[in-house]
């Protein structure tokens, strides 16, 4: 094997989104790679930095998809499959986060591209996760598609904004789900599809917020 091409398993980091990806076959190192999500190039990670998470053991308890992920958190009694079966159909693996660790370590290690979170207002972990996700900066927020699930009004822009996610949705609309996140998913797309090139095509600049 020459210098050029990269040992097997080998794990990088974007500097720009923080994604992090193992990479497959043998790549030519001598140009750069770019990150699949934002273009910018990959820089070698470190065991820490790597794609699975450690424990004080060195050990590798998790193994995170490396595909496109939809991360749900689900505090309702109310089973959650017509969610989960609309965001497969949009080609994403799910990824049920259990608290606020549990997610920002998602976020960290899968290419999220959803966030979808449902919980009433006596959820502990639910009001918790939500905080971490408004915590963010507003550029990392725009990364991916946010929903929160709770007593709001659906489709209701002024709460989804104050909320800090991209929509709002009440349990009664869940019946109509498919069509209420295919609405905003497009009115999302048409926002930020140009926001996101002009970031895509400065990635030196440092983000706002």
């Amino acid at each position: 094997m020459t210098s050029s091409s990269h040992q097997e398993g080998r794990e990088f980091r974007c500097p720009s989104c923080g994604g992090r990806f193992r990479l497959k076959g043998q790549i030519n190192l001598t140009r750069p790679i770019p990150c699949p999500k934002c273009k910018v190039p990959l820089e070698a990670a470190t065991k820490t930095e790597g794609l699975f998470t450690t424990d004080s053991k060195g050990e590798e308890p998790f193994d995170w998809p490396r595909g496109a992920t939809a991360l749900i958190y689900w505090g309702f009694s109310d089973p959650k499959d017509p969610v989960t079966r609309i965001l497969r159909a949009r080609g994403l693996e799910i990824v049920e986060v259990h608290d606020r660790d549990h997610f920002l370590k998602a976020l960290r290690y899968t290419q999220t591209e959803a966030v979808i979170l449902a919980f009433g207002p006596e959820d502990k972990k639910g009001i918790e996760i939500w905080q971490a996700l408004s915590q963010l900066s507003a550029h990392d927020r725009r990364r991916f598609f946010s929903a929160l699930i709770g007593p709001y009004k659906t489709l209701d822009d002024l709460e989804a904004f104050r909320l800090s996610v991209d929509l709002t949705i009440n349990p009664r609309d869940i019946p109509h789900l498919a069509d209420i996140l295919a609405r905003a998913w497009q009115e999302r797309e048409r926002l930020y599809r140009k926001f996101l090139e002009l970031l895509d095509r400065l990635p030196a600049l440092a983000p706002l917020g």
